[in-house]
């Protein structure tokens, strides 16, 4: 059975969010059709090697434009690649992603910019309902961007040396530092995650370095051991980043869902709704200032990069609590079937 659905572009975000989030299945209004999407269904087949872990490899990819209505259909799995699966060991699940041309900050028209990656879900149940979508691509502004103290926050705790200076430029950031006989400068790029561990936002990606020692026997490492060290500490650079700006979508869900009938919605279900059923997805990342700091300065307010999320949804199929922070009432609503 092919998989369908349809693509809308939110245009009132208190609308379409807030009966969602106290746990409609799908918004009454506040958006439109989105025509000329592209939308990608990837399908994996999903080995189990244990029960918390497993192992997709990807056996076939359909893509489809939406029409005029926004909605959008998906050649089915061939016959041949589905008879590939054999539960309980193996499992058939399917990810859906969505790009399109979407309006810069400049105002310019960029095609290809990426709005919504599903986590994987099981083809059965994917097949079951209509797989409609919901964007809401949010222009922040640089004022809402990343300071230079905050990635000394995030990279505080990779072992770099204490004089380490870091530099912005329009490529990402670099880091020079030396300690005793070992000097290090590298740099790194900062994209959006398009995976569908929807936890994780941003990518750190390691794109130069150079490392110099002194003889190995002196200090007890090699250049090659300062890499691993590097490589793990941007790893913990990256964890600490993506934390930080997932509050940052959690607030900012919470201010969009702020309604005057109803007060706020409480902060324990936003956080649930954000981690278990949005798709946060930066359309891009931009590092606006030529500027350079040292690592220590965690106080440094200056922006040196920013970027766009696309906050969108589709059919859930959890159950989640209704708490609101004003009011002692609490109800339990089914958000899909």
């Amino acid at each position: 059975m092919a998989l369908r659905g349809h693509i809308f572009r939110i245009t009132n975000a208190l609308e379409s969010f807030l009966p969602v989030v106290l746990g409609d299945d799908a918004p009454p209004g506040g958006f439109s059709p989105w025509p000329n999407a592209i939308v990608m269904a990837t399908y994996v087949l999903d080995f189990e090697t244990t029960p918390d872990n497993s192992f997709p490899m990807t056996i076939w990819e359909s893509a489809s434009t939406t029409a005029a209505d926004g909605s959008f259909l998906l050649d089915d799995l061939p016959v041949a690649l589905e008879s590939l699966a054999s539960p309980p060991d193996t499992e058939l699940k399917v990810a859906l992603s969505v790009n399109a041309m979407v309006a810069s900050a400049k105002g310019r028209p960029v095609s290809g910019v990426p709005l919504y990656r599903s986590s994987l879900v099981g083809l059965g149940r994917a097949r079951t309902k209509e797989l409609d979508i919901w964007l809401f691509p949010d222009v922040l502004g640089e004022t809402d961007g990343v300071t230079a103290g905050a990635v000394s926050g995030f990279v505080g705790g990779a072992g770099l040396p204490g004089n380490t200076t870091i530099q912005s430029g329009p490529t990402g950031l670099g880091f020079t530092g030396s300690e005793g006989p070992v000097s290090v400068s590298f740099s790194i790029s900062i994209a959006p995650d398009l995976t569908t561990n929807r936890q994780t936002l941003l990518d750190i990606n390691l794109q130069s370095w150079n490392i110099r020692v002194g003889s190995s026997t002196d200090i007890g490492e090699t250049a090659g051991d300062v890499l691993n060290g590097i490589k793990k500490g941007m790893a913990g650079a990256e964890a600490s980043m993506n934390a930080t700006i997932l509050k940052k979508m959690q607030a900012l869900v919470t201010a969009e869902t702020a309604a005057p009938q109803i007060g706020v919605v409480a902060p324990a279900l936003v956080d649930k709704f954000v981690t278990e059923e949005l798709s946060i997805t930066f359309m891009a990342v931009a590092f606006p200032n030529n500027h350079s700091w040292n690592i220590r300065d965690d106080r440094d307010t200056t922006i040196v990069f920013f970027g766009d999320p696309c906050i969108g949804f589709g059919p859930s199929l959890a159950r989640r609590e209704l708490v609101l922070a004003n009011s002692a009432r609490s109800v339990v609503t089914p958000s899909g079937t």
